[in-house]
């Protein structure tokens, strides 16, 4: 892959609207009592071609005798200071920086473009096409700046000081009412990321953010889907993979996380009753400590892995009987169906009678 591929590159701010909040309700997803606050998010759109010019320019009209404002140069990798690392993944780097002029820490993803594959490459673009779809909610990570310096594609965001829900249940299984209260949470996003028309596609607990009020922010959308209705619309919808409304042959997530039909079967399509199996997964983990079919070590390419999923019937700890209720585990035992089609949708596990108290 050559490192010349960004031809125009256009540095805009937009000033969005988020809601700081306690709680929340599923039919909503209202946070209440909400608070309001500004940010400005700061996008680089990229378009392969030729190499980039030398200098940025942005052309405006001029109204009346005002001239347009100078050009904000884009951000460059040397205006951050790393910290520390947070996590490393299969396409690329998450450090901890703090920005030089203004003080504030962000989470910079790096990926190497000159590592990578066409397909993996359009995957770059297509991660920055969905966190611009998503701006502004406040239930998914805060884009505050992407740019590019010719080997690595950075997306600087907001830093989250209280960590992954991974790292929460490294402690071990949670209260039955916090595990209530994080599923409902869990859920609602699913519910947001459909009407965006947004596949996850690796949804698990080291990709649940927690704000300072502990609640769930979605992050990590590298294995992202961003549909649209017609091909045209979705330029970095694939190259030679057949266009399928709202369906993706994509092999994508973490396998101990991953629907079957993502790893049984490479041209199987997929859609969102995939992340709604992966939501399962990390319901069934918050109520017992551990994952339902296995633990991350098993042995195996990812489709022996998914085998063992189909072979082993879904059950849960002995020792938990009490604290595990019926409605917890009937809800679980759906979205875990292993026949996609039989899943319940975003709005049958809203009405589902474990939420009935939210």
């Amino acid at each position: 892959m050559q490192s010349s591929l960004v031809s125009e590159s256009v540095y805009s701010t937009q000033e969005l609207s988020t809601h700081g909040s306690h709680t929340v309700d599923l039919s909503d997803g209202k946070r209440h009592p909400p608070s309001s606050l500004n940010l400005t998010v700061a996008t680089l759109l990229v378009r392969p071609s030729a190499p980039p010019s030398p200098a940025l320019s942005v052309t405006s009209t001029l109204v009346g005798d005002v001239a347009p404002p100078k050009a904000k140069e884009l951000p460059d990798v040397t205006d951050f200071e790393a910290i520390k690392v947070l996590g490393r993944g299969a396409q690329g780097v998450v450090t901890l920086v703090r920005n030089k002029s203004t003080g504030l820490c962000h989470a910079l993803k790096s990926v190497n473009v000159t590592k990578l594959g066409a397909a993996l490459y359009i995957r770059s673009l297509e991660e920055q096409d969905v966190l611009k779809r998503l701006a502004g909610i406040p239930w998914f990570v805060e884009l505050h700046a992407s740019f590019y310096d010719r080997k690595h594609f950075f997306f600087a965001t907001k830093y989250y000081h209280n960590g992954t829900l991974g790292a929460l249940m490294e402690r071990g299984r949670l209260p039955a009412p916090e595990a209530r209260r994080l599923a409902a949470e869990l859920v609602f996003v699913l519910g947001l990321l459909q009407q965006k028309r947004v596949l996850h596609g690796d949804i698990k607990p080291d990709n649940l953010l927690l704000d300072s009020r502990g609640h769930l922010v979605l992050a990590d959308f590298g294995m992202a889907r961003c549909f649209a209705a017609r091909r045209a619309d979705a330029p970095w919808q694939g190259l030679a993979e057949a266009f399928r409304a709202d369906m993706t042959c994509r092999t994508v997530g973490t396998p101990v996380y991953a629907a079957p039909e993502v790893w049984y079967n490479e041209v199987t399509p997929q859609s969102y009753p995939a992340d709604v199996w992966s939501a399962g997964v990390v319901i069934f983990e918050m109520l017992c400590g551990r994952l339902p079919f296995g633990p991350h070590n098993i042995a195996g390419h990812p489709q022996e892995r998914c085998q063992n999923t189909v072979r082993r019937a879904l059950g849960f700890p002995e020792e938990l009987a009490e604290e595990v209720d019926d409605d917890a585990r009937d809800l679980v035992r759906k979205m875990l169906q292993l026949d996609a089609s039989a899943r319940p949708t975003i709005a049958a596990i809203k009405r589902h009678p474990y939420f009935k108290s939210m």
